[in-house]
């Protein structure tokens, strides 16, 4: 689990500084809108919690409230674990194909627990960026 987290944190890196939709750039330094890492906090113990087809569904919301959109979490999951190991993404050619495929179809414990990496990853992943609320930036 742990060098698992650990190989794919240069994936997130890159997944959450190559994202237009949560981040800005100031002076060459990438900035992540800070309601991400409150994303990111709430997604492991959902799973947990309601499963793997309920949190995704959660996340799949294209309802935005409070601001930045739960989608952009899934986006990079699957980007991370699509460069991690292609073969957890189950043929399926984007996020929103792939979201819909983990509430449909029964998921091995190894693909749940693989997910739950990757947001591990990107949790450790954005603490590496500065963080910027709406405010800061107008």
């Amino acid at each position: 689990m742990e060098s698992t987290i650990n190989e794919m944190l240069a994936y997130a890196i890159n997944a959450l500084a190559g994202n237009a939709q949560i981040s800005v750039q100031e002076n060459d330094i990438v900035k992540i809108e800070s309601i991400y890492e409150s994303y990111l906090s709430q997604f492991g113990p959902m799973v947990v919690q309601m499963e793997l087809p309920c949190a995704v569904a959660v996340y799949n919301s294209t309802k935005v409230k409070g601001g930045g959109s739960r989608a952009q979490i899934l986006s990079m999951l699957y980007t991370i674990i699509k460069r991690y190991d292609s073969s957890y993404v189950f043929n399926q050619p984007g996020y929103q194909e792939w979201a819909r495929y983990l509430m449909r179809e029964p998921i091995s414990e190894d693909c749940i627990d693989l997910i739950l990496d990757a947001s591990v990853a990107l949790k450790r992943a954005i603490r590496t960026f500065p963080l910027t609320t709406k405010k800061d930036e107008e």
